[in-house]
C-alpha cells in the first residue's frame, strides 16, 4: 500500500509504504526488513524514472552516472514491513517487494488525481517525486 499526496505540477510525495511479506518461515527478520525497504525504494525509482532508451541497437545508458536513481529526499518518509508468521519452509526473499509498488503507487495517484497511469516510467506522463 502506498500513501501519497500530490503537489502542483504532478509532484508526488510518498508518505508511507506498507508491505506485507509471506516468505515462509522467516529466518532473519532484520534482513527481510532491509530487503523490503531497499526493494521499495528501488521500485519507486523504477516506476517514476526507470528507463533505458535503445538507439541504434545500443543502450543509451552505460552506467549509474546517466541512469536516474531515486534521491534521498524522494524516498518514502516511512516504510512499514509486516512478515506473515509461517511454519512453511523458508523460501527466501529475492525481488518479492518490487512488483507491487508501481501498481500501488499508480492506484494511489488515480484515487487522488483521477488519472490512470498505464505505463512506466510515470515521468513520461509528467509525474515526478517531490
Amino acid at each position: 500500500m502506498v500513501e501519497l499526496s500530490i503537489e502542483p505540477s504532478r509532484r508526488v510525495i510518498v508518505h508511507a509504504v506498507t508491505s506485507v511479506v509471506d516468505c515462509g518461515q522467516p529466518v532473519n527478520l532484520l534482513g527481510i526488513e532491509a530487503q523490503v525497504e531497499g526493494g521499495v525504494v528501488d521500485a519507486l525509482g523504477t516506476a517514476f524514472y526507470g528507463e533505458v532508451p535503445i538507439a541504434n541497437g545500443r543502450a543509451g545508458v552505460a552506467n549509474f552516472d546517466t541512469y536516474r536513481l531515486i534521491r534521498h529526499r524522494e524516498a518514502p518518509r516511512r516504510i512499514d514491513v509486516f512478515v506473515v508468521p509461517s511454519r512453511r519452509s523458508p523460501t527466501g526473499m529475492g525481488e518479492i517487494p518490487l512488483p507491487p509498488v508501481a501498481p500501488a503507487a499508480a492506484n494511489a495517484i488515480a484515487a487522488l488525481a483521477g488519472t490512470r497511469l498505464r505505463q512506466t516510467p510515470f515521468s513520461r506522463d509528467g509525474w515526478s517525486l517531490a
